[in-house]
């Protein structure tokens, strides 16, 4: 995920913060489960936008451990 930390807005930041915490907590890739995780992500980012992406990203990892 390429970003200027300084030039994101609010919502764009815990974007990012949820994004590394998917591959340090959850040991996630690039890819994996959703957008959140796609390292080409762009676009408008706003905390509805952060809401979903997050949401999918957690559901699709709880579905990947219960296998």
């Amino acid at each position: 995920m390429v970003y200027d930390w300084y030039e994101a807005n609010q919502a764009k930041r815990w974007y990012i913060i949820y994004h590394e915490l998917g591959h340090d907590i959850l040991n996630l890739e690039h890819g994996e489960c959703g957008a959140m995780m796609n390292e080409s992500t762009s676009g408008k980012y706003s905390w509805s936008r952060l809401e979903r992406d997050k949401n999918t990203m957690f559901n699709a990892y709880k579905k990947k451990i219960q296998l």
